[in-house]
């Protein structure tokens, strides 16, 4: 995933990859989240340097926002240090004038399912995370909608909407009113005015939406 603060670029995680192999099957063909890419515009140049702290487990899938310095990462499908492939509901923050990473660990047990190609933004002191692929949902939580692989059916889509409060390190799923979207993956969520966010995109089975 790439994002921005002010003037520059960060990629962080995701696939490399390795000749001759048609599929991904490894640890190795993952990026290991203490290596970040860093692009200055303004040079047109990239650099790699070492992130240290509670680095996050290497992978993929992830969906990131930013706020001043910081850099927020959530869920994902990664990789253990056991080389076992797992989908996470972790929050992790980067600083990106230490790079230094360290885990947000939540106060209470009420957090997303475990998911991977979510979207998130940041505003008004928290992260807002919305749909997703991942675990089966408990819809009784609030208004959302769950739509189950066809192979699999405690896997799939979802379209829940959760905040993470940055200072009470508090998860809560607000109560969504009007034309919700669809449950879906792969999709975008950008802030685009003070106090409204815009989605794009994304896939459910085998439909994209556009």
């Amino acid at each position: 995933a790439v994002v921005s603060t002010q003037s520059t670029g960060f990629m962080l995680g995701g696939y490399r990859k390795v000749e001759n192999e048609a599929r991904f099957k490894d640890r190795d063909q993952t990026v290991d989240m203490a290596d970040i890419n860093i692009y200055s515009p303004v040079a047109g140049t990239w650099r790699q340097v070492k992130a240290t702290g509670c680095v996050p487990n290497r992978g993929s899938g992830m969906c990131m926002a930013v706020n001043r310095h910081f850099i927020y990462v959530f869920g994902g499908l990664t990789v253990n240090p056991t080389n076992m492939r797992e989908f996470s509901n972790t929050l992790h923050e980067l600083n990106t004038e230490t790079l230094t990473w360290r885990l947000l660990s939540p106060s209470d047990h009420k957090l997303p399912s475990i998911r991977d190609k979510s979207a998130m933004v940041y505003y008004e002191g928290g992260v807002w995370v919305f749909a997703g692929w991942g675990t089966r949902i408990d819809r009784t939580q609030h208004n959302s909608t769950f739509v189950p692989d066809t192979s699999h059916d405690f896997v799939g889509w979802n379209n829940e909407l959760w905040r993470f409060d940055l200072a009470t390190m508090k998860w809560s799923a607000p109560c969504c009113t009007g034309n919700i979207p669809s449950p879906r993956a792969a999709h975008t969520l950008t802030m685009c005015a003070p106090h409204r966010a815009v989605l794009f995109g994304g896939r459910t089975r085998e439909r994209r939406v556009s």
